[in-house]
């Protein structure tokens, strides 16, 4: 019996070592960082590593860079050769972080580099990221999804393309500030796989060689291409269906202007649809429309750009009944948390964090520490990780405390993690998402049901407060869309935007990350349904224990049989 006692305990050990997460490579300091690099892998820093006077070389490995908020430099202007090169292999920067060097990146032989995080990336004198196809070793790729900020050195090219022979870059950008200018070298004709669909470039040059079939403009000056969209403006949905006596805020997205130097105007085609106001800013304008009676119109946005002009088009239907929901427009998104006016000791308690997205739902499952499978996650229609409505559901079921949940019921908020910061180790981590109110599901703040997703069939719901204090774990509140911090206590308005505001402590039941790092990592969902009176069920329980629970049920049944006769 103690045998198999023993043999029991040997196979639990091994089943908790292989649902053991795999971590990244935390480093300090230039060895350990460059150790960590030829090794291949996830590499997080911990600490700024400044000074540096060596290459770094990605030889046909794969590496996830976190840059964690820290910052990554050479010793100065002085220093000579390619910072990071990535020769074959794969390199993904992310979560915030600043790298200053000069030829900071250099990519030859099929590798691949991939900017998915808000970081901020400057060059001193020099070239910041150069792409190398002059042999036959195979196509590289650039790719900038995330929001990072580019600041190249005046008069030097900020990204360098040698492209000679017959061989091509894969550039695709689709986000982030470009301040400076994309030099293509030995290359003839504009490239075949350039693909911009977002971002913002200051590059303004005054002799345009146009492509229709492109989505940018290239000008040319002494064999340079210097690159900047051309303007557009795009409606985020093509068609929308509204009651009569219904107000909607509809945005279009505008691209390739310079901001303060652009028009746009906004007609209806028909009485059915009436515009009450159009507003712009930046990168969108946001266009009120309402429902005057049963019809159809077709909303036109005008964009106006000196001697430019480009429109969209979005067909609106107005139905003389409330409309079946649809898709969630716009869909719940992290925004900057504003804590309002509190006291010096709540503020100590407290840290705001703006919430980091993954738009890889693998990937997302591996940072909320593999509470939930890549299978039970999927991507809302801005391309960010959430809940699949089912999981939620038989989450939601499972609490005894709410009426019957179906999938309409669920309105899932973006996975996320925060940064991990060593000053915020056992702090409250404030996060806020920006929300429709008709996304709320309640009539009042105090009635919004939030779930924190614990399993794969477990939730817990958060608790309402109307005022943030020092013992904030676990419970949100709604404020206002605003960077007031102002609690909101009325009536939720259907059609106008709020902060839902969540707070979760480092290293508590809510983390799922599993440690005391300074962050937290999180999915919630929203619920439609009414409470009831519980029913004797309990309110969740923890993920980590239910899973061990589980497997020590299995282990346990070899010990169960009859002895032999």
């Amino acid at each position: 019996m103690l045998k198999r006692i023993r043999m029991f305990f040997v196979m639990l050990a091994a089943l908790m070592l292989i649902a053991a997460p795999a971590m990244a490579t935390d480093v300090n300091n230039f060895n350990e960082l460059k150790a960590a690099i030829a090794e291949g892998g996830s590499i997080k820093l911990l600490k700024d590593i400044t000074g540096i006077e060596e290459s770094l070389i990605l030889n046909q490995k794969d590496v996830v860079l976190d840059l964690n908020g820290k910052e990554l430099s050479t010793s100065s202007g002085d220093f000579y050769g390619s910072f990071i090169n990535v020769n074959g292999g794969s390199l993904r920067i992310d979560n915030g972080g600043t790298i200053t060097s000069n030829k900071t990146f250099y990519i030859k032989g099929g590798g691949s580099l991939e900017i998915a995080g808000p970081c901020t990336l400057k060059t001193l004198n020099s070239y910041m990221i150069g792409l190398d196809c002059s042999s036959s070793d195979g196509e590289n790729t650039l790719s900038i999804s995330g929001n990072a900020k580019l600041h190249g050195t005046s008069n030097i090219s900020m990204i360098t393309l040698n492209t000679s022979k017959s061989y091509a870059n894969n550039i695709l950008i689709s986000n982030g500030e470009f301040h400076g200018v994309i030099e293509i070298k030995d290359y003839d004709k504009t490239p075949e796989k350039f693909q911009i669909t977002g971002g913002a470039f200051s590059a303004d040059p005054s002799n345009y060689l146009k492509k229709d079939d492109y989505k940018a403009v290239y000008s040319e000056t002494d064999s340079l291409y210097h690159v900047q969209r051309k303007p557009a403006i795009k409606f985020e949905k093509k068609e929308l269906t509204l009651s009569e006596g219904e107000r909607r805020d509809i945005t279009a997205m505008i691209f390739g202007v310079t901001e303060g130097k652009y028009d746009v105007t906004a007609d209806s085609s028909s009485t059915a649809v009436k515009v009450e106001n159009v507003s712009y800013n930046g990168d969108s304008a946001t266009i009120t429309v309402s429902g005057q009676h049963v019809g159809e119109s077709v909303l036109t946005a005008t964009l106006t750009y000196g001697e430019e002009t480009k429109s969209a088009d979005c067909t609106i239907t107005v139905s003389g009944a409330t409309p079946t929901p649809g898709p969630i427009d716009p869909a719940p998104k992290p925004v900057k948390p504003a804590i309002g006016n509190v006291p010096d000791d709540v503020k100590a308690e407290i840290k705001p964090e703006l919430a980091v997205t993954e738009g890889d739902p693998a990937a997302a499952a591996k940072k909320i520490g593999g509470a939930l499978a890549a299978e039970q996650l999927t991507r809302n229609k801005d391309g960010n990780t959430i809940v699949k409505p089912e999981v939620a559901v038989k989450a939601a079921n499972k609490l005894g405390t709410l009426s019957s949940v179906t999938s309409k019921d669920v309105v899932a908020l973006p996975v996320f993690t925060t940064p991990a910061i060593d000053a915020d180790k056992d702090k409250t981590i404030m996060i806020s998402y920006e929300v429709l109110g008709s996304d709320l599901k309640a009539k009042k703040p105090a009635d919004v049901k939030v779930m924190k997703i614990l399993g794969a069939e477990n939730g817990e719901l958060f608790t309402y407060a109307s005022a943030i204090t020092k013992d904030m774990d676990k419970k949100f509140t709604v404020m206002k869309d605003d960077d007031s911090g102002t609690i909101f206590t009325g009536d939720i308005d259907g059609y106008t935007m709020y902060r839902l505001a969540l707070f979760i402590k480092d290293g508590g039941k809510f983390d799922l990350d599993g440690k005391k790092d300074g962050a937290v990592a999180d999915p919630t969902v929203i619920l439609g349904a009414e409470k009831r009176a519980p029913s004797g069920g309990s309110g969740g329980c923890n993920a980590g224990l239910g899973v061990l629970a589980l497997l020590l049920s299995l282990a346990a049944l070899p010990l169960v049989y009859k002895r032999k006769k």
